[in-house]
């Protein structure tokens, strides 16, 4: 993950580096970038920090707003999310 000081100039740097990237929001860019490639992209123009991302947490909601969603009718009528699986990302 590079956090960059200048997001058009980072996204060159990388392209240059020979990394690949994967995405990007706001001030950071997501890059497939080989262990070789790390010194040169951290001094690259536009770079300000380069880390790994952010690991994933799963986390499970039991009982939020069903009633403003109106999911007790859903309930009520059998239709309860067994199976569903659901992933927030963020």
């Amino acid at each position: 993950m590079i956090e960059a000081r200048d997001v058009a100039q980072a996204k060159r740097s990388v392209v240059i580096a020979g990394a690949g990237i994967e995405g990007a929001a706001g001030n950071l860019i997501q890059a497939l970038v080989a262990p070789g490639q790390l010194t040169a992209l951290v001094a690259s123009a536009g770079v300000g920090f380069v880390r790994l991302p952010l690991g994933h947490v799963e986390d499970t909601v039991t009982d939020e707003a069903v009633a403003a969603t109106n999911a007790g009718t859903w309930h009520g009528g059998g239709i309860g999310g067994a199976g569903v699986k659901l992933a927030i990302i963020g």
